[in-house]
């Protein structure tokens, strides 16, 4: 009777409580997270301020490289960022509805930056590869900075 109390008769719920944390939290992940990171993930923060120095750590090449001048020019433009405008340039790579407060490269791994061939969409999202990937016929960082701050 106490079991059924306890476990039966709230299954219903309960499956669908676990339904919607692996909607934001994955199942794999869920087990090595303790109850503060859960917090976190689940709730985000209202602020996080991440360094463009772990930026940097998370980021993967792909047709270009650290020294290329646009490149460069991206990470001097993301350095005058307010904490406010690198979350949302975040959220717009991750698809993320909100950033966690811990470590960076624990959520996010790592962060493609490609080249992109559409001159049409010059800053280009692919949220489930976390790729970005910028046109590499920006004359100017200020042509730059004005096509990222259009996705802001």
């Amino acid at each position: 009777m106490a079991k059924h109390k306890l476990l039966k008769s709230i299954r219903t719920q309960v499956q669908v409580l676990l339904s919607g944390i692996y909607e934001v939290v994955p199942r794999s992940v869920l087990g090595i997270l303790n109850e503060r990171e859960l917090e976190y993930t689940m709730c985000g923060c209202e602020i996080i301020d991440t360094t463009i120095e772990e930026w940097k750590q998370c980021v993967l090449y792909d047709s270009y490289r650290p020294k290329d001048e646009i490149i460069i020019w991206l990470w001097q433009i993301l350095s005058g960022f307010t904490i406010v405008q690198r979350n949302l340039l975040l959220q717009q790579i991750t698809n993320a509805q909100f950033v966690t407060c811990w470590n960076l490269s624990k959520w996010v791994p790592y962060m493609m930056i490609a080249r992109s061939e559409d001159d049409e969409n010059r800053i280009k999202f692919v949220p489930k590869m976390n790729r970005f990937e910028i046109w590499d016929g920006f004359k100017t960082k200020e042509q730059l900075e004005t096509a990222l701050n259009k996705h802001l």
